[in-house]
């Protein structure tokens, strides 16, 4: 869960796709052809609450 005590910001450039499954998501830039497969649990679990409504995600 991200720590809502701190202040900072993150965000996704519009033009990066990206797709969440269990074990794994993919960030694609649709700029460049350019990605990153991200299988961290941890990073899946940040990436996941950056793209929540809560966290002013998708």
């Amino acid at each position: 869960m991200i720590n809502t005590e701190k202040e900072y910001w993150f965000a996704f450039e519009p033009y990066v796709f990206i797709t969440l499954k269990e074990k794994a998501a993919l960030l694609y830039n649709t700029l460049d052809g350019e990605h990153i497969k991200v299988t961290n649990k941890d990073a899946i679990a940040f990436v996941s609450e950056v793209l929540d409504k809560k966290n002013c995600g998708v």
